[in-house]
């Protein structure tokens, strides 16, 4: 009996009912959401609603009342349920605060506020896990200054939002030549670690690592040497604060390099352009790599508090080897002298095309590129 009484206990300090009110006011309460429901990731913000009506700040017997109205009322989010000594959640494990909501919107009924849990550091209106958020009001004449709603917890999460990873393969790769796979990650932060896994008997294997950005993104991939030529199973995955997003599989044809389309009629120096700038290379050893590759690209710096928050410089992305596929295609990615560099590019007979991007610092661009044999 002691020990129930002590979890009791516990369980009233972790969490509080509503805080009284002063007599003849009616309390601060939650409404919506209701505890423990599951929400989608919003980027604009997780709503909350709760009671706000007029009441009265302060108003010991002898003295004369104080009103409030809405423009005294708050909301904590908070990553625990811990409270402090006011009773509000903790304030070291807030991950967001709302203030007033001074406006009684006419879709709500009288006496009801809203607020959302969204913070552009923290960022839980995108991060799936489990919140605690608590409505509060100023109480002069309270214990702790405050009045406070019940804790409510909800739990965000990427079902139903939008946001999840998707992967498109080639149709078919060569065994022992990389490959560029599209990856999609709407809805995620830009920044967000991607794995790409491959099945290969029972288990998937992680192949490549990536990063989501705001488009879909080209990630060069090479198989390793234990899979065998045939249907190679791939996805990806995103792990999204509590939750891992994974992709649909898709599958594409490894097979045997063999039968290349490009021989020695290719050797030599190439020459075209990307968007008006030159581009130059070199094929070799009998239509099987690519060398020596110069990429011009105009690249896009941000100049954060500068009258134009942008300028341009132009600067060659390198490549200094690449093995030619059976089909042609060829693709580089890798770091030369601090400069990023992802080429992709295919060769026809004596004519080439492709795709060419550079990281350089805070600079990037990237451009569709043409060649010609000289």
């Amino acid at each position: 009996m002691r020990a129930t009484l002590t979890v009791l206990l516990a369980a009233a300090l972790l969490f509080p009912g509503t805080a009284a009110a002063i007599p003849g006011d009616p309390p601060v309460e939650a409404v919506f959401p209701d505890d423990g429901a599951a929400v989608p990731v919003d980027p604009d913000g997780i709503e909350v609603r709760y009671t706000c009506p007029a009441y009265t700040v302060a108003g010991q017997p002898g003295n004369f009342p104080v009103p409030g109205g809405r423009k005294d009322y708050g909301v904590y989010f908070s990553a625990t349920p811990a409270t402090g000594n006011d009773g509000r959640l903790l304030q070291p494990d807030l991950v967001a605060i709302a203030g007033p909501d001074e406006v009684q919107d006419n879709d709500l009924p009288p006496g009801q506020c809203r607020a959302f849990m969204s913070d552009p550091d923290n960022r839980p209106q995108v991060t799936p896990g489990t919140y605690y958020w608590q409505a509060w009001r100023l109480c002069l004449d309270c214990p702790g200054g405050y009045e406070v709603s019940a804790i409510r917890s909800l739990r965000v999460t990427a079902a139903g939002s939008g946001a999840g990873v998707s992967i498109k393969p080639p149709a078919r790769a060569y065994r022992g030549f990389p490959f560029v796979v599209s990856v999609s990650t709407p809805g995620i932060a830009a920044g967000t670690g991607i794995a790409l896994q491959a099945r290969r008997g029972g288990r998937w294997a992680k192949v490549a690592t990536a990063q989501a950005g705001t488009a879909a993104t080209d990630v060069a991939l090479k198989l390793p040497g234990g899979f065998k030529p045939g249907n190679v199973v791939l996805r990806a995955t995103a792990r999204v604060g509590a939750e891992t997003l994974t992709s649909r599989t898709r599958s594409l044809s490894l097979r045997k390099a063999r039968r290349w389309s490009t021989s020695g009629h290719q050797d030599g120096a190439w020459s075209g352009e990307a968007q008006d700038l030159p581009v130059r290379f070199r094929v070799s050893g009998n239509g099987r790599s690519v060398k020596a590759g110069r990429f011009q690209i105009l690249l896009l710096c941000p100049t954060p508090g500068m009258v134009n928050p942008f300028t341009t410089q132009l600067a060659d992305a390198p490549l200094p080897s690449a093995r030619i596929a059976p089909d042609g295609s060829f693709v580089f990615a890798g770091v030369v002298r601090e400069h990023v560099t992802f080429v992709k590019g295919r060769i026809r007979g004596n004519r080439a095309s492709g795709t060419a991007s550079l990281s350089l610092g805070v600079c990037t661009g990237a451009s569709d590129f043409s060649a010609t044999r000289d």
